[in-house]
């Protein structure tokens, strides 16, 4: 997957690409069948974030999705002009904004800032975010990402500009109880250490 050349090591690379894989890559191959013939639904580029699975599921069905969804159909005519995605917090944190071709990444720890072109380099190994080529582009996904923050993520901005929040060394935790996996399990893990197959009876 990417390779975020930061300081903060694999495992906050681990964690981060498990959101922005949720958040972005979320994708549904779906089919309705009518009259006995298989038709097939385009999906959005970016397809959308787990929000979307219930509007479009009910999209699908032909069912008006309630005012208490916050999502929005992936296979419907309403598209995301971009994607905001949030992980951690303090030394941590990381936030995103994903618009067309680009993605922006910015830690607050050190006001670092990342951007790529996923179309043309989707393992994410050139960093744009100092391309003067790419000013413009990085201005823009920047507004977007400070228009995004709410709560503590605003003792980031000094007048409206990011300044993140002082360097400081980062330390890497072992995460042996996978806490970044989250739902319900399918087979479900046995609850016993006795070296049991998952999901073998």
């Amino acid at each position: 997957m990417t390779d975020y050349a930061l300081r903060k090591d694999v495992a906050m690379r681990l964690r981060l690409w498990f959101v922005a894989g949720l958040l972005i890559l979320v994708g549904l191959v779906a089919c309705s069948d009518e009259s006995s013939s298989a038709t097939s639904v385009a999906v959005q580029d970016p397809a959308g974030t787990p929000f979307d699975v219930m509007a479009t599921t009910l999209d699908l069905a032909g069912i008006d999705a309630p005012p208490t969804v916050d999502g929005i159909s992936m296979v419907g005519d309403a598209r995301r002009s971009y994607l905001y995605g949030e992980i951690g917090e303090d030394a941590s944190a990381t936030r995103m904004i994903r618009q067309g071709d680009y993605k922006l990444i910015y830690y607050p720890v050190g006001n670092h800032t990342q951007l790529f072109d996923v179309a043309r380099d989707p393992q994410e190994l050139t960093d744009l975010a100092d391309s003067p080529e790419h000013a413009t582009v990085r201005a823009d996904l920047t507004a977007k990402l400070v228009d995004e923050l709410y709560g503590g993520d605003l003792a980031w901005l000094d007048d409206g500009a990011l300044v993140g929040l002082p360097d400081r060394a980062y330390t890497p935790r072992g995460n042996r109880g996978l806490s970044g996996n989250r739902g319900i399990h399918w087979p479900p893990p046995p609850l016993d250490q006795s070296g049991r197959v998952v999901g073998a009876p």
